[in-house]
């Protein structure tokens, strides 16, 4: 009786062990990776397996076939997963577009450069700081620097209206337009006819455009305007005899410059840059017009502005009521924007920035295993048929490696810490159809 029971021992043994398939392959040495190990000890023998198993079988040919699992410890995946799905959570979130920037005039003249480089690119795309939303992003920018703008020129029209220079100017302006008619017959009468319509065209204004005088508002817009001119002239040379006269030409030619250089303060582009670089600044179309409400003062006016949706009659009192208006055109631009545009934009990646978060926090490897295969022919060498590595998370399919990758599996497997492009292939595989 006792000698059954060693003869079943040794059988139990026998079928315990590694069948002699598995330990050809186990003792057989890659001498091009690695000399020193036997396949057995090196595959046997790695930090990154929770657990290794080997097992022999026939295939559908008839033929030998060993097989080696290693089955991975889950935090390195699970790692990965959250590491890989936090960053592209964390990419997105740079992608989302401010709606409350403030674009500055040098934001806004990189971007008409921008928009001159692209000028032939059919769909452009125009730069908000470091974000990108479609080309009606164009009109939202083009809104935020006018209104930049135009809170510049309140801040200027203000100091100005408050300058001694401005008091003086509105009171030789009233005596000059008081006493239109004994002005120009005393000019008349003066030595040097020839001077004459120049200096009343300079005074007044040129009958075919009267802003061109004196006493409009574009000579506050115009560098130098006086410079030089007949006023000056007459001013210094005290050609006219009305000496009272004089002197308030000479003043109101003073007070304009010091108005312009109150308007050049606020300003932060040069006005004489060329006209293919000048960019909007406070020398426009709509400055001018609040200038000119601000030289008129407080009565009611009407005033017919050319808009989008056709011209339009508004009735006004002064130069804030004008900027008031102007101003709501471009918020309503820019609100305009933010609504059909830059709120669809930002939700669109906020919704895919949550879903990332989600998955982060609830996808986890269900399994993750390595096998690799070799066939046995006769007495020759254990020949490699396949490494690959598949992948499951729980609640998805599995994902298996680029078989064409088998000769790198292999090699990497020798690696007792293999963490690296062929171990994480395909986690990332999975991540990208998740991810799409």
């Amino acid at each position: 009786m006792k000698k059954i029971t060693i003869v079943l021992s040794v059988l139990i043994l026998t079928a315990c062990g590694d069948s002699s398939q598995v330990k050809q392959v186990k003792d057989y040495v890659y001498d091009n990776i690695d000399s020193t190990l036997t396949v057995g000890n090196a595959l046997d023998n790695r930090n990154i397996c929770n657990k290794t198993k080997w097992d022999s079988y026939k295939d559908e040919r008839d033929r030998n076939i060993v097989e080696y699992t290693c089955e991975f410890k889950k935090d390195h995946p699970n790692q990965f997963l959250k590491l890989t799905f936090s960053g592209m959570a964390g990419n997105l979130k740079t992608m989302l577009v401010d709606k409350n920037i403030n674009i500055t005039l040098d934001d806004y003249l990189k971007f008409k450069e921008e928009e001159r480089r692209y000028k032939n690119v059919k769909y452009p795309h125009y730069t908000v700081y470091k974000n990108y939303i479609d080309a009606k992003a164009k009109s939202y920018i083009e809104a935020k620097a006018k209104l930049f703008i135009y809170d510049k020129l309140k801040k200027a029209l203000l100091e100005i209206e408050k300058s001694n220079a401005f008091a003086r100017y509105q009171e030789n302006r009233k005596y000059f337009l008081s006493n239109k008619a004994i002005i120009i017959k005393e000019i008349e009468e003066m030595e040097e006819s020839y001077l004459v319509s120049y200096l009343v065209d300079d005074i007044y204004g040129h009958d075919d455009d009267p802003t061109t005088g004196i006493l409009s508002c574009n000579p506050f817009f115009v560098f130098s305007y006086f410079h030089g001119s007949t006023i000056h002239i007459h001013a210094k040379n005290g050609s006219l005899s009305n000496k009272d006269l004089a002197k308030r030409i000479k003043q109101i030619e003073e007070d304009v410059t010091s108005i312009q250089k109150i308007l050049f303060k606020y300003d932060d582009f040069s006005f004489y840059m060329q006209p293919s670089y000048k960019s909007v600044n406070l020398y426009n179309d709509d400055s001018r017009l609040a200038f000119e409400y601000l030289l008129q003062g407080n009565s009611t006016k009407n005033i017919t502005l050319n808009t989008k949706d056709g011209k339009k009659t508004l009735s006004v009192k002064n130069y804030q009521e004008i900027l008031a208006y102007i101003e709501g055109i471009e918020n309503g631009i820019i609100k305009n924007v933010i609504e059909r545009v830059i709120d669809p934009y930002n939700q669109n990646i906020t919704n895919t920035i949550n879903q990332f978060e989600k998955r982060t926090k609830d996808i986890k490897t269900e399994s993750y295993q390595q096998k690799i295969k070799w066939v046995l022919i006769g007495e020759r060498n254990p020949s490699l048929m396949s490494c690959e590595l598949e992948f499951k998370a729980d609640g998805y399919p599995p994902v298996k490696s680029d078989s064409s990758m088998s000769s790198s599996c292999f090699r990497n497997a020798y690696k007792s810490n293999y963490v690296d492009q062929i171990y994480n292939q395909p986690i990332m595989s999975f991540i990208n159809k998740v991810a799409n």
